[in-house]
């Protein structure tokens, strides 16, 4: 019976390995002998070792939750009875966006809404978008990552998912209290994205999330300034 290897070698003739084996991550500086390699490793194992974040909390209606967030390109994983809300990091021009919550006075936090049934995510978000800013998304969102979220007062309960996202975006018209039929936003804030902690802490989740948002917003600004004019 032939292994996995010589398969793979009767399809590429240019593979020179006489043998391949699976190792501990963490055995790497047996293996090979580059810094480089042995650097790209490590990185990798942090990385993987920093996910997922967990966070116990104890919520206003006296329940406890367990929390455990994920970054990720794809939720096509996950359960889609499951999924429960999403929030965005929104920037305009240079700024970020951030909304009150008339139910939780003096707080603030991202655009954020309840998926509703029958509502896909990616059709959620504009939704919310527009009701909470009254902007739309400029370009294809992108996701960020998601939480899991496990009620442990009501063990019962089968686990939502809050699906994260980044988006640049612009304005419809003003926005006024009017906009969010629901009446949760009355206000809407356009910060620098260095303060964000002034408006909102995660704690190490948060970061994880703004960290992501500012390395896509990064590549979304250097490809407007090389995208070359027609």
């Amino acid at each position: 019976m032939k292994t996995s290897l010589e398969e793979k070698k009767e399809k590429d003739p240019d593979i020179d390995s006489k043998d391949m084996k699976w190792i501990n991550i963490s055995e790497v500086d047996q293996f090979f002998k580059f810094d480089t390699t042995k650097q790209v490793l490590k990185e990798v194992t942090e990385y993987l070792n920093k996910f997922p974040m967990i966070t116990e909390y104890h919520g206003l209606s006296g329940e406890d939750y367990h929390f455990e967030y994920y970054e990720s390109d794809s939720i096509e994983h996950l359960p889609k009875e499951g999924l429960a809300q999403v929030s965005i990091t929104a920037f305009h021009n240079d700024k970020l966006l951030m909304v009150n919550n008339t139910t939780k006075p003096g707080t603030y936090g991202l655009i954020s809404g309840s998926i509703e049934k029958g509502e896909t995510p990616e059709e959620c978000l504009p939704r919310e978008l527009q009701e909470e800013s009254n902007m739309r998304i400029i370009d294809e969102p992108l996701l960020i990552g998601y939480q899991k979220c496990k009620n442990l007062s009501r063990p019962e309960k089968p686990d939502e998912y809050q699906i994260r996202y980044f988006a640049r975006v612009e304005p419809i018209g003003p926005f006024t209290p009017e906009c969010d039929p629901d009446g949760d936003v009355t206000e809407l804030l356009k910060i620098d994205p260095a303060d964000y902690k002034k408006y909102f802490d995660w704690k190490a989740t948060g970061d994880a999330i703004m960290e992501r948002a500012f390395r896509f917003y990064k590549i979304c600004q250097k490809n407007i300034i090389t995208q070359p004019n027609i």
